[in-house]
């Protein structure tokens, strides 16, 4: 890359790792996605140097359970009642081994352990005997990191696909200010984790077009495409889109594109599958209590119900957390709406003046998206049990840098098609930016008014 290109990745680097320390030192301890669960099993490496034991057991440490006593149970689902005062939190002896003692048991328990891992070399930044906030916030370092690189790796992507440091700029920049990518790269949640690698696979598939560093590009593939397999098993669903993708960059009528593809993705596959294989009584176990419902039924009322599907795949997609009372104001939903209405509108007008391998692009786009939430509901149906639902829209986005292209390219050719001065996708995001501004806000006033 030119000396630009490394310029402009440092600064948009930086500001995602700066994003991500504003987002871990406001959100209050344990009110991110399923955070106590994750961090307990951070704990667990962390102070045991082991795995999570695959087999129901009492879940959590003393002081994590006393964390969420006092801080979550008494404002969950209850958007009326402030943040209580960090003095109701008073936690066991920090020094008695018994009140960090934990097997690690919990919904994340079958999770692969990079993403964990490297939670707890952030944990060990703070002192063994350091407050369990302190110790809370130092894990969520792992998440930075994980939301710096996929930034980067956003970056890499764009520069790829649009061979102009500015888009990839604009690139970068939507994966950092979307609403949802802003705080998971700040809390300890190993979908931080899972964005950077799916993120890296689509940046070296961008690159795996130009021969000059297909080599590089391909072991990059291979290996973000092996770590996404070891951070969470949502990552399987994602190895055909990616094999797509790759095979489409190589060009699928060569006998050495198929070949290439394989070498890149057999070693995350195996991976997998013998992950899976290790955790498959906890996974049995943890949902052996399925609620027979009839695929009819599950369609209609699961699948194609209205306000389900706005909430999944609009709200859920763009930002809700915490206990479900942490969304934005509806009016914002409905400038993200608007927009995704724009950039489809733009590629059926602007379809004939788009590029052949743009056309590609966004058939591909599309149908991965389709096939992946099929997947999802898929898996949702048979896994639905009395306790809980599965599905939830962030789970799309490690799929976000596909669709970051679609709107860019969407918006773009609007712009075009209309003869518009401005650039749209520039416009769309600096209103992301302005909904970061928003959640803030949000966040601040739910929490701390």
């Amino acid at each position: 890359m030119k000396i630009k290109a490394w310029l402009i990745l440092a600064g948009i680097s930086a500001l995602a790792f700066f994003r991500g320390a504003i987002v871990a030192s406001i959100v209050p301890p344990f009110q991110a996605p399923d955070e106590p669960a994750h961090f307990d099993y951070v704990q667990r490496i962390a102070e045991h140097r082991h795995l999570p034991e695959l087999r129901p057991s009492p879940r959590y440490s003393k002081e994590d359970r006393a964390l969420a006593d006092a801080m979550v149970d008494p404002i969950a689902f209850q958007p009326d009642r402030p943040l209580p005062p960090l003095s109701a939190f008073i936690p066991p002896d920090p020094a008695n081994a018994t009140s960090r003692a934990t097997t690690g048991w919990s919904p994340a328990a079958a999770y692969p352990p990079l993403y964990y891992a490297t939670g707890a070399a952030a944990y060990a930044l703070s002192s063994p005997q350091a407050p369990l906030l302190h110790r809370l916030f130092a894990a969520r370092f792992a998440s930075i990191f994980w939301g710096t690189l996929a930034t980067s790796f956003a970056f890499l992507l764009g520069l790829g696909w649009f061979r102009s440091e500015r888009d990839a700029l604009l690139l970068a920049l939507l994966l950092v200010l979307q609403p949802m990518n802003s705080l998971l790269f700040g809390v300890v949640n190993p979908d931080s984790a899972l964005i950077a690698c799916t993120t890296g696979c689509f940046a070296a598939i961008a690159w795996c077009r130009f021969s000059e560093s297909r080599g590089r590009a391909l072991w990059l593939l291979c290996a973000c495409a092996l770590a996404g397999a070891l951070v969470k098993p949502t990552f399987s669903l994602m190895l055909p889109i990616i094999c797509t993708c790759c095979l489409m960059a190589l060009g699928p009528r060569r006998r050495g594109a198929w070949l290439l593809t394989a070498s890149a993705i057999v070693p995350a596959a195996i991976a997998a599958i013998a992950w899976s294989w290790h955790t498959r009584l906890a996974v049995k176990a943890m949902y052996d209590t399925v609620l027979p419902i009839p695929l009819g039924k599950y369609l209609a009322t699961w699948v194609f119900d209205g306000p389900r599907l706005y909430d999944l795949w609009m709200r859920d997609y763009w930002m809700a957390w915490g206990w479900l009372d942490t969304r934005l104001a509806s009016g914002y939903y409905r400038v993200l709406a608007a927009f995704l209405a724009l950039a489809a509108a733009g590629m059926v007008f602007g379809w004939r003046r788009l590029l052949r391998e743009e056309r590609w692009a966004m058939v591909l786009i599309v149908g991965s998206t389709l096939y992946a939430l099929v997947a999802l509901y898929s898996l949702e149906y048979h896994v639905i049990t009395p306790r809980m639902q599965l599905l939830q829209g962030r789970y799309l986005l490690p799929l976000f840098p596909l669709h970051a292209l679609l709107l860019v390219t969407g918006l773009r050719a609007l712009s075009r098609r209309l003869g518009a001065a401005v650039d749209a996708p520039w416009v769309f995001a600096a209103t992301l930016a302005v909904i970061n501004v928003a959640t803030i806000a949000r966040l601040m006033t739910r929490y701390y008014s």
